[in-house]
């Protein structure tokens, strides 16, 4: 029994082992064939920046919601790579890649540990009692091995991990770069009723052979892959502009699983005789098979969660047909359902004879024809039964979408213009079932990025000087954060309502950022590491950055070597966490490959344990998940007396925490400094401040925070979950906001859509007389500063 044990242990150790020997084989193999590398860096989930000269453009960085996660080197780098031991390292690498000697001693080295394995394998099996030290032995190879591969893959990255720019629809869905997209508490109550019920849904896409092969792919890659597609069954129709042997998807899986031809109907447009004709097949050869039948144009976005919402409410053996609800352009025609998507329930659709394209009449258009043949065989008419809040659910020719902007206004026959022109996404697109149109394949992807992260970027006006009413078109809408809302446009729109998650993101790691140098800042941290691990929290000591190494890369910077040491410590604690968590989610175990992260030090759980012994050359060995929140703190904050307790009702708060686990994610400021009340409510760069806060915490009397405004400073304690630290990084990265304090980045997010709000009554406090970043009598004059910043502790 123990040798069949023994056994299963050592194959569970040669398969690590063979990993690692693969490794090394592939990167010996291509270290000539720069494409090859990378791929190699790709997979294995190590950075391979230093093998593309490519690097991302300013241009990239304008997009906001392209997420390029891309460590970009700054020129202060420089300051790193001079130092010693990385010119050694450097050097040897180079000696690597023109040295064979140096390559054969290598592989020597990995025969002998191969040799030494089987060595101690063969007495294994006769002498149990030497496992352990076999075991012991493997795993001293194994670690000089790690020396061996990370000092020759990773030299030119070791004093700061640098990663290959990543392009978000290239890879950001594939390695879960972005979290995945996390249905709301009422969606997911939909997901449960249905999957009680096992509803089956049939989505029919109508187009030609060149529609399908145009945007076939990019529909089975966006909106079918969302939350519920299991419970939707989607088939693009093709009539006689194809064939099965003409391929038109282009992709021979599409060919089996996505694509139906019918030559019997006819693709000429109007699609009238088209669109009769797939309802037909669809009651002749679907009715049985399915619950729900939805038609829709290849141009229409599909919200699953949404579309699964609205049939809880409707049995497939009642009446359904909805849609959006059209009159015709003089409103001299009954309602009908607009033709790029509407349903039928199974019901409705029985209700229709066999016989009924000979019977029924032929009008303008396929969606007023088939209207009219629902109406006069069923007696009901478009959104007949439907609740009043799904009215604008179907969001039909509103605009004009293309290169992620709203290039026109597109009117309906209704006249309904809800958008500005160029506004990328607002509140009535996240609660819609159905988007129409997207012409083009990239706007079908970005679209689906914005449903996605559920971002409500703010709507920016022409710079107003006081108050201005809010136009007609926005009145419906609303946004995360009205008072910066204000503060760019003059008027204030309400504020969305709490999404409720369908379970929260846990808070479980604390950073503390420190500078290890400072003797004090290391005392302190360690301070803090103690009380967070009373506080049930997970403490990691991070390693900050001196701001005064690198003065000589920053000229003509209006920011001092404080603000910068703060930045670029922010950027790589940043950079750190992302990128464990992207290396667990592309499969490649962490335990099989351990990165060098040497400015990452653990805290010993057991609070016996010495933590200065325990945090010297440990490194963090822990794989982020992307449903954590992470508390980063600086090393001279104070907690509440009742910090726990405190921090419990804040994120169990519906507005005030909550959102930390919805799709957009977010950033709760515990503690923040406000230094005027602003000139609320005219509107000028100094409008934040006390006043507006006040407005905010007025009109929202039960809850425990406000809404960022441009008047709040601070990062000395704040939660935030894994997007928002995305969206961070990316503003770090960019060289437009390289001069700028990093707590400017509360700005850019809530401009984006995301939501920052800020803890009050406070429950952390910073301290005043050891900041390395201000020194004026102003700023080390505590009891003054209390006052005007209200930092005071609540009792409740």
């Amino acid at each position: 029994m123990d040798s069949n044990k023994n056994l299963e242990r050592q194959k569970q150790l040669f398969s690590s082992h063979a990993q690692l020997v693969h490794f090394l084989a592939d990167l010996m193999g291509a270290r000539e064939d720069g494409f090859k590398l990378a791929n190699i860096a790709q997979h294995y989930a190590v950075p391979s920046n230093r093998f593309s000269s490519q690097h991302t453009s300013k241009s990239s960085y304008r997009d906001s919601f392209e997420l390029n996660l891309g460590y970009i080197p700054s020129q202060h780098e420089l300051v790193f790579r001079k130092q010693p031991h990385v010119a050694a390292v450097s050097g040897f690498w180079n000696k690597y890649q023109q040295s064979r000697v140096i390559r054969f001693a290598c592989a020597k080295l990995w025969f002998l540990r191969l040799c030494l394995w089987l060595f101690f394998t063969k007495f294994t099996f006769r002498y149990s009692s030497a496992l352990q030290f076999t075991r012991l032995k493997n795993h001293y190879f194994l670690e000089l091995a790690f020396i061996c591969v990370t000092t020759l893959f990773l030299a030119e990255a070791a004093p700061l991990p640098i990663t290959e720019n990543v392009n978000f629809d290239s890879s950001f869905s594939s390695t879960g770069m972005l979290a995945t997209f996390t249905p709301t508490y009422t969606q997911a109550s939909a997901l449960s009723f249905h999957t009680a019920k096992n509803t089956r849904i049939l989505i029919m896409i109508n187009g030609n052979c060149d529609i399908a092969r145009r945007v076939g792919p990019s529909i089975t890659q966006t909106w079918m892959t969302l939350p519920g597609h299991n419970f939707v069954t989607v088939r693009f129709i093709v009539g006689d502009s194809g064939s099965r042997e003409d391929a038109c998807s282009g992709d021979e899986a599409l060919e089996r699983s996505f694509m139906v031809y019918l030559p019997q109907c006819s693709d000429s447009y109007p699609p009238v005789e088209k669109v009769l004709c797939m309802w037909d097949f669809a009651r002749s050869t679907w009715l049985s098979s399915f619950h729900f039948f939805l038609k829709i144009d290849a141009d229409t976005y599909i919200n699953i969660p949404n579309l699964l919402t609205l049939l809880a409410q409707h049995a497939p053996s009642e009446h359904l047909f909805a849609g959006a609800v059209g009159t015709g352009r003089n409103h001299d025609l009954p309602p009908y359902c607009l033709g790029p998507a509407y349903i039928l329930s199974q019901y409705t659709l029985s209700k229709i004879p066999s016989d009924f394209i000979e019977i029924s009449p032929r009008l303008e258009n396929s969606d007023t024809t088939l209207s009219s043949v629902v109406r006069d065989f069923t007696q009901i008419t478009c959104m007949d039964g439907i609740r009043p809040q799904y009215r604008w659910s179907f969001m039909n020719r509103y605009w004009d979408f293309r290169d992620g902007q709203f290039k026109a206004v597109m009117l309906n026959e209704l006249s309904q213009s809800i958008l500005p022109l160029t506004h990328p996404m607002n509140s009535a697109l996240l609660i819609a079932i159905s988007v129409h149109p997207l012409k083009r394949p990239v706007d079908m992807r970005k679209f689906h990025r914005y449903i996605l992260t559920s971002l409500l970027p703010l709507f920016i006006t022409q710079q107003p000087r006081k108050e201005e009413p809010v136009p007609p078109q926005l009145r419906p809408m609303c946004v995360y954060n009205p008072s910066v809302q204000y503060e760019l446009s003059g008027f204030m729109l309400r504020e969305c309502a709490p999404v409720r998650p369908v379970r929260p993101r846990k808070l479980k790691y604390a950073f503390i950022v420190h500078l290890k140098e400072h003797q004090q800042s290391f005392f302190r941290a360690t301070e803090i590491a103690e009380r967070l691990r009373s506080f049930h929290l997970q403490p990691v000591l991070f390693q900050g950055i001196e701001g005064k190494k690198m003065l000589n890369s920053f000229t003509g910077t209006r920011i001092n070597h404080g603000e910068i040491g703060l930045r670029e410590s922010y950027r790589l604690l940043y950079h750190t966490v992302l990128r464990r968590n992207a290396r667990e989610t592309t499969g490649f175990s962490s335990s099989s490959l351990k990165l060098p992260f040497a400015v990452q030090q653990k805290i010993s759980p057991d609070p016996n344990t010495d933590s200065r012994s325990s945090l010297d050359g440990h490194p963090f060995e822990h794989d982020f998940s992307a449903d954590e929140l992470y508390l980063v703190l600086e090393d001279d904050v104070i907690f509440s007396p009742r910090f726990r307790h405190q921090l419990d009702l804040l994120l169990q708060d519906p507005r005030c925490g909550s959102f930390l686990s919805s799709n957009s994610g977010g950033v709760l400021l515990l503690g923040a400094t406000i230094w005027r009340n602003g000139s609320y409510p005219q509107v000028n760069p100094y409008t934040g401040g006390w006043t507006i806060a006040e407005l905010d915490m007025e009109q929202h009397p039960n809850t425990r925070c406000y809404n960022f405004n441009t008047g709040v400073y601070g990062t000395f304690s704040f939660i935030l979950d894994k997007r928002a630290m995305q969206m961070v990084l990316m503003w770090l990265n960019d060289p437009q906001y390289a001069d700028r304090p990093v707590d400017h980045a509360w700005a850019y997010l809530s401009e984006q859509g995301i939501p920052v709000r800020v803890a009050y009554p406070y429950i952390v406090i910073p301290r005043v007389d050891t900041s390395i970043i201000h020194k004026s009598g102003n700023h080390l004059d505590a009891i003054r500063r209390a006052v005007i910043h209200r930092w005071f502790f609540s009792e409740s």
